[in-house]
């Protein structure tokens, strides 16, 4: 199963991961809930990619780059990254906010869409999760780490769309962006089938259409890994969910995916040196392109880290690497997990102030804003691709060392926006480095 988990390659959460969003009872205190996990991994210089072997969506991503292309979770305070969007994950519960029928209290998410917009964002994605007791339709083994009947399906999709009518008439203009549910392929946040997820997303569609039409929807969004109780379940999730969709005409603006990337779990891929993040997105386009979704639709990955442990060159890697492999391979937009103000063990690239990941971010983030990907190529372990409009280069080593031949005087910058001006040839690793080629 672990070896069609990475020839599908398909973006992921790690064994042993628990929750990824925020929960009713620390909602008044900003906080995030822990998860259990195996123990960390000793730091390690950066793993490269599979690279040359990496499929890519013609051109990468549609479009120019944007702010809210770069995407954040934060919890704990105002993130101190240029992030240009904020995703809230089941930040309140369906649960939580509509604990009877007919009944809603509205107090956590007005908190929580206040907070945001307060940390001075205005494109908010919301995930929606975990059905009401009251609600769910009763399931063969029970997972109550949310609520009880969390991971069940809708009685009746007349449950949820009362719901939904109320949450989008409420939140109309301030909500720029709706997730039908938040990693469907995980049995702790849903055990339903793939038909009930594909009407709830209809569901969320129509009436998202109806009451603020501004408003984008995505799909329900998925992620495979060794995960306790997942098993083989995106297998028998993720296609009949997607040939659904299909069947009613794609009722989304965009499908959604997770892309946890953790070597530890998989040792051939540690063994040889390698990450899995560039093979996983890879994977998943392949098996959505078996289902031709039409153009107009995005692909965003809502939920990222690295969760190998690194030095700080490393850590800078990570994160510029994660944000460059989404636009060279076609995701329009990526959401780190996530901005904290205190050390978290559980992930293993920390983003808070003082870290070398919040340099890597807004660095990336100054290169390609207002520009686009093109022609990248990897070969013998170097990946280049040029920055357009403009005459710039990014490049960096999939593994190792490697070098690049320059053909003159040339800038060079680095993510701690350190330039020097190098002739001839350039020895490039694993983080990458701004070329100017005038």
């Amino acid at each position: 199963m672990y070896r069609a988990l990475l020839r599908f390659g398909v973006a992921m959460c790690v064994a042993g991961v628990t929750l990824t969003t925020a929960q009713q009872a620390t909602a008044a205190g900003g906080t995030m809930p822990q998860r259990a996990t195996t123990a960390p991994a000793q730091a390690a210089q950066l793993p490269a990619s599979a690279g040359a072997q990496v499929t890519a969506r013609v051109d990468g991503k549609k479009g120019k780059i944007g702010s809210a292309d770069f995407g954040i979770h934060s919890f704990q305070g105002t993130p101190g990254v240029a992030a240009g969007s904020v995703r809230l994950a089941c930040a309140p519960t369906w649960a939580a906010v509509n604990p009877a029928p007919g009944e809603y209290d509205w107090e956590q998410m007005d908190y929580w869409v206040d907070r945001v917009e307060n940390y001075g964002y205005s494109d908010i994605l919301f995930a929606f999760c975990s059905t009401p007791e009251w609600a769910a339709k009763p399931v063969a083994r029970p997972d109550d780490r949310y609520l009880p009947g969390s991971v069940g399906q809708p009685r009746k999709m007349s449950y949820w769309r009362d719901f939904l009518e109320q949450v989008v008439q409420r939140y109309r203009g301030r909500i720029t962006s709706y997730e039908t549910w938040n990693e469907a392929t995980s049995r702790f946040l849903y055990q339903g089938s793939p038909k009930a997820m594909a009407k709830m997303t209809r569901v969320l569609y129509e009436v998202v259409q109806q009451y603020d039409s501004s408003a984008q929807v995505l799909a329900a969004n998925v992620q495979a890994s060794r995960q306790i109780n997942s098993r083989d379940w995106l297998f028998t999730f993720w296609p009949p969910y997607l040939k659904k969709l299909k069947r009613m005409k794609w009722p989304v603006d965009a499908l959604s995916i997770h892309s946890y990337a953790d070597i530890r779990n998989y040792p051939k891929y540690r063994k040889k040196g390698q990450t899995l993040r560039p093979d996983l997105i890879s994977g998943a386009l392949k098996i959505l392109r078996r289902y031709d979704p039409p153009k107009r639709l995005q692909i965003w990955d809502t939920e990222t880290n690295n969760l190998e442990k690194f030095n700080a060159r490393g850590q800078r890697a990570v994160v510029a690497r994660t944000y460059l492999d989404s636009f060279r391979l076609g995701i329009d937009r990526t959401y780190w997990y996530m901005w904290t103000t205190k050390f978290d063990p559980w992930m293993g690239t920390q983003m808070m102030a003082g870290t070398a990941s919040v340099a890597a971010y807004d660095q990336v983030r100054a290169w390609t804003k207002g520009k686009k990907l093109r022609n990248c190529q990897t070969e013998r372990r170097l990946t280049t691709c040029r920055i357009l409009p403009g005459k710039a280069i990014v490049a960096w080593s999939e593994r190792g060392e490697s070098k690049l031949k320059l053909g003159g005087k040339r800038q060079v910058c680095d993510l701690a926006s350190d330039c020097r001006k190098v002739k001839r040839k350039l020895k490039v690793r694993v983080d990458p480095v701004w070329i100017n080629r005038r």
